[in-house]
């Protein structure tokens, strides 16, 4: 209207919508791990990239995904859980969530455990159980000597 140029096609501008519509049912009954990557790569294929845990699990409550959480607290809380486990998600410094087959040259997870944030070796190779050649009656209890 005012002589400038469209930068955008109404074409264009429809493609990117509805690629990214949200049915109310999309999401429901389920798995998180696969509604999580579903809603990521909606995200991707619309341009906008990773997502931060408020994002995904607004998409999902709209998709009809229905946590057995009491609160959104807890629920949240168990979504962060969830993906931080799934070595499919990645989670940038910004604190966003993307899918790790998008960052080639990320670090891979580390395992940690307790709440020191200490990580987790492997355990050790199992020694063999020892057999009944291997005790004495030097090793048995003082009531049973």
């Amino acid at each position: 209207m005012a002589g400038i140029p469209r930068r955008y096609s109404v074409g264009d501008l429809e493609a990117s919508t509805s690629s990214f519509n949200i049915r109310s049912d999309q999401f429901h009954g389920r798995p998180l791990a696969t509604i999580v990557r579903e809603y990521l790569d909606m995200r991707k294929r619309a341009d906008l990239g990773p997502a931060s845990l408020d994002d995904i699990f607004s998409a999902l409550a709209q998709g009809g995904y229905e946590s057995e959480c009491k609160t959104e607290a807890i629920a949240k809380t168990s979504l962060y859980n969830s993906i931080s486990k799934n070595p499919a998600f990645y989670k940038l410094p910004n604190k966003q969530w993307g899918l790790l087959e998008w960052y080639p040259n990320a670090k891979k997870k580390t395992v940690q455990s307790g709440s020191a944030g200490e990580e987790e070796t492997a355990p050790a190779k199992s020694q063999p159980l020892p057999g009944p050649e291997d005790f004495t009656m030097n090793d048995a209890p003082e009531g049973l000597k």
